[in-house]
């Protein structure tokens, strides 16, 4: 007898034939953006109650007492990417000055909470007080000309890259790892063309991924929100396998979260079939819209429990 369910195979054989359709290296539905700086400047000990918003390079530095002396900060607009998920963020400055060996220090960037400086007016003495949160180390340290860079991915605690999310507006700063006495200088968004060329500006490179997967000739969108038992939130991103099949993933890319499947087959029984297979205990709610009809389902899976289900009669 031709059996036109799934309801008969073992939970185990169910999940191994789900994770072997699940590539190698995942293919994520990925755009990418290049963002240049709207303000960048920086900050000097030496001349406390000077703006430098204006000048063709920014710096950093630290005497050799362990006292930094200059820090730099740069501004960028994620307005044209504020709904996106954010897959990984590179900043990018291109270093004409040094005077740090290798293998010695680094330099750190730093997300911080407040956007309330301006390059035309902030110096030494009218700096922001700001808590910082970790944007990426660059272990590159050496005195030589060429593109430096530090890159922001999302982890369990840090999923956001933007830390003042209410304005789109991403700050950052720069300081020298203190480690040993060193100082960098990166050419500015200002930096003559006539003197360097083009193309040496500072600019951030960031990776989104979709949080909807478009199934069965795109008429229907899954979403999947998760919560975990420490109170952290998000949405699953979304990776495409077939025009019928795709799964999520929470936290990391390479870790497949939950397996979903949207089938047609009303020539059974007059309806859409709908699987999800879950390889996580974590909380999640998986929205399904027919966006034909504008109906919607919802299809849970409870804080500690790894639970999976099919509804033959979805839509």
């Amino acid at each position: 007898m031709h059996r036109t369910s799934i309801s008969w195979i073992p939970k185990y054989l169910f999940f191994a034939l789900c994770l072997s359709l699940i590539p190698a290296v995942p293919m994520l539905q990925a755009q990418t953006f290049l963002l240049h700086p709207i303000q960048d400047t920086y900050i000097y000990t030496g001349e406390p109650d000077t703006a430098h918003g204006d000048l063709e390079a920014v710096v950093t530095g630290v005497s050799t007492s362990m006292n930094p002396y200059a820090y730099s900060y740069l501004k960028f607009n994620l307005g044209s990417i504020a709904t996106a998920q954010i897959l990984s963020a590179t900043l990018f400055m291109y270093q004409v000055d040094g005077n740090a060996p290798f293998a010695e220090g680094g330099t750190n960037v730093y997300r911080m909470n407040t956007n309330s400086w301006d390059e035309s007016t902030l110096t030494w003495n009218s700096a922001p007080s700001s808590a910082n949160t970790l944007f990426g180390s660059s272990p590159d340290s050496g005195n030589h000309d060429g593109w430096s860079s530090w890159t922001w991915t999302p982890s369990l605690g840090d999923l956001n890259l933007d830390t003042t999310p209410s304005d789109n507006i991403l700050s950052l700063f720069v300081a020298e790892d203190m480690h040993t006495a060193q100082g960098h200088a990166w050419l500015s968004k200002d930096y003559s063309t006539a003197t360097w060329g083009s193309g040496f500006e500072p600019y951030l490179v960031v990776t989104t991924s979709t949080t909807a997967l478009s199934l069965n000739n795109n008429r229907f969108t899954v979403e999947v929100d998760w919560h975990t038992l420490a109170g952290d939130t998000g949405s699953g991103f979304a990776v495409p396998l077939t025009s019928d099949t795709g799964y999520f993933w929470f936290f990391e890319n390479t870790n497949a979260e939950l397996l979903v499947k949207l089938l047609d087959k009303r020539a059974v029984n007059g309806h859409f079939w709908f699987f999800w297979g879950a390889m996580t205990d974590v909380e999640y709610t998986i929205t399904v819209t027919d966006t034909e009809t504008s109906d919607v389902k919802h299809y849970y899976g409870t804080q500690g429990l790894q639970q999976s289900g099919n509804d033959i009669n979805a839509f």
